[in-house]
This record gives structure tokens, sequence and C-alpha cells, in this order.
């Protein structure tokens, strides 16, 4: 049976995989999900994640998250070991990640924030609180959600600028751990193995507290190290879309048992990747790396039409903010990401020492 070790290396680049076309996907789902949060209600709108799963607590959102994150996993774990040195791995995930969260930060302090606040703009600027959004939310310290004076709709979400940044952080403080892990442990596959095991486990007992406070964080972590454990043993793990389809047999079976959720993750992570690598399917020459902008601005997006739009349902407003979140991602990329991605690039790469077991 081949295993995920040959498929990568039969399907290394991004010309023959999918997974460009898999984040543009959990992008979207992640705009389609969150229309359901942040438009008008409506009785008969109903998200298809559940519909389909018939259960309430599976969202498309939440399934774009675990998608971003089980492929993040697996491609930094692969970028962590081909880096030629702590520094360059470093300070290749700072060059994807920054460049295009602080321009974010930036629009939505100096324009979003100054075109909607209710204060005047010398009050506006002189509030600490403007400053904090943008140092907090541009260096992933923290999650700021407010800018002084801003109110964009009624009810839940009123305050909330970006609400899907809660996740940055997340992300970096994962790209932190595997570069000290692979520091202190890249001789030794088993203590790689140990250490993505306990943080899978963190997302099940609230005793580990690995990333943040929130399950949710957890269980993006455990998604996360579920794609870089794939990588670390991509010689012994098989490549089997048969079995991914078993898995998904199996969680469907399982419904209204313990196993359910369980499954469902599995399922999920562990078909993310055989879709990656499965067999390529064209996209239009256009498109390019739009995920993580639309990701960024499609949020803000939304809140400004329900600012507008209050009446509009969840469908409509994902009709209208996917094409424009779409637009930002396009923009995003082209004038910030895209540069950075190049000076990226530009950084040497030489193997680090291999994972034992491994050739060099």
């Amino acid at each position: 049976m081949k295993t995920f070790e040959a498929i990568c290396a039969e399907r290394a680049d991004q010309q023959s995989n999918n997974f460009l076309l898999l984040r543009l996907l959990a992008a979207m789902l992640v705009v389609y999900g969150h229309s359901f949060r942040l438009a008008a209600e409506c009785a008969s709108c109903v998200d298809l994640a559940s519909l389909v799963s018939r259960d309430p607590e599976i969202l498309s959102h939440r399934i774009g998250l675990f998608i971003f994150f089980v492929i993040s996993g697996f491609l930094v774990t692969k970028s962590c070991v081909e880096s030629r040195s702590a520094a360059s791995y470093f300070a290749k995930r700072a060059l994807r990640i920054f460049p295009g969260l602080i321009v974010c930060a930036l629009v939505m302090t100096f324009v979003l924030g100054t075109v909607f606040t209710s204060l005047s703009l010398p009050e506006y600027f002189s509030s600490p609180t403007t400053w904090r959004y943008l140092l907090t939310n541009a260096t992933t310290y923290r999650i700021a959600g407010d800018l002084p004076g801003v109110t964009l709709r009624d009810g839940a979400f009123a305050g909330v600028i970006n609400g899907s940044l809660w996740t940055i952080p997340v992300e970096v403080r994962l790209y932190i751990l595997v570069g000290l892990a692979a520091l202190a442990a890249y001789k030794s596959r088993a203590a790689l193995n140990a250490l993505a095991v306990l943080l899978i486990a963190s997302a099940f007992f609230d005793f580990l507290p690995m990333i943040a406070h929130g399950v949710w964080e957890y269980k993006l972590a455990a998604m996360f190290c579920f794609g870089g454990l794939v990588y670390v043993n991509r010689r012994f793990i098989p490549y089997s879309p048969a079995l991914a389809m078993a898995l998904l047999a199996m969680a469907f079976l399982s419904a209204d048992t313990r196993a359910f959720y369980p499954l469902c993750y599995l399922t999920l992570a562990y078909g993310t990747l055989v879709i990656g690598y499965g067999r390529k399917l064209a996209l239009p020459r256009w498109i390019d790396d739009y995920s993580y902008g639309v990701y960024l601005y499609a949020f803000p997006i939304q809140q400004v039409i329900a600012h507008y739009l209050p009446s509009a349902g969840p469908y409509k407003m994902f009709v209208l903010a996917a094409p424009l979140a779409l637009l930002a991602g396009m923009l995003s990329w082209r004038l910030v990401e895209a540069p950075a991605m190049a000076l990226k690039q530009r950084i040497a790469r030489r193997p680090l020492e291999p994972v034992a077991g491994e050739a060099a």
C-alpha cells in the first residue's frame, strides 16, 4: 500500500496537489458558516454541514478551521524539517503570517474604524483602545475585538470588528512549538510523536493548558498536531482513499454514540490530507493562494453588510460577502503576501538533521 512518504514525493509542489484548492474551500466554509452567526435570523435557513451530519454542533466554519489547521500542521512540520536552521524556519513562518496580518490590523484601525466610529477623530486616536487593538492584533500577543465608538450592528457581535482573528495567535504558538520541538527532539521520532500525542490529548483534557483556555483552541491544536504527526510518520502511514471512505462510513454509523465526534475529527483530518494529495483538480489560472486574505477580511466585510443590510439573511449575506472577500484576498495576496513570499523563497533551504531512521 502506498504511504504518505511516497505520495509526498510524487506530488510535492503546489502545481501537483490540491492544498491550494482546499485552503480556498476552507476559507469559503468559514465565510458561509459565519453568515449564520452574523446575518439576520432566519428560521428556515440551515447550515448545510449541520443538515448533512444531522448534528447542530457540526458547523461549516468549524470544518473550515479544522481543514486549515490540519493542512498547516502537515506543511509547517514539513517546512521545519526541510529548513536549514531554526532561524530559517522562524523567518519563513513570520513572513507568511505577519505581513498580511499587520496590514489587516492597519486597515481595521485606520479605515474601518475611522469610518464607523461615533467618536470624533481626535477622540478616536487619543483612545488607548485604538492603539491596543492595533498592537495586540498585529503582534498576535493577544486579540482585541473592539475599536472605540465602533458598533456595526445590533445584538451579538455588535462591537466585534474582526472575529476571525482569534485563531491567529493559536497558529503562531503552534509554529513556535513545532520549532522548539525540532530543536529539542529532532533526533528522536519517539520524542516528536510523544509531543504530538500530548498536544492532541490536550483537545480532550482540560488539565493540559497547552494553547489557551477554550475548548476550540484545543481542538484546533489537535488538528494541527494530527497533520504534523502524519508528516513525521509519513513512511508508515498509508495513503488510502478507501480508508478515508471507511472512516466516513464509521462516523455516520456512530451517530448518537460517544465515538461520533472523535471519528468525525479523524475522518476530516485524514480525509483532508488524502484529498490534498489526490488527483489534481484544475483551477483557473488566475486563482492563487488567496485563502489567508479571504480569512482575514471576510468577517469585517460581513459586519459591514450587516450594518447596511440588517435584514439580510444568511444565504444573501454569503452571496454578497463571498465575492467581496475573494477580492480582498486577491488584493492582499498580490500587494502584500506575494512580495513577502518572494522574500521567503530567497531563504536558502538546506535540510536540518534528519529525524532518526530517515535518510538525510
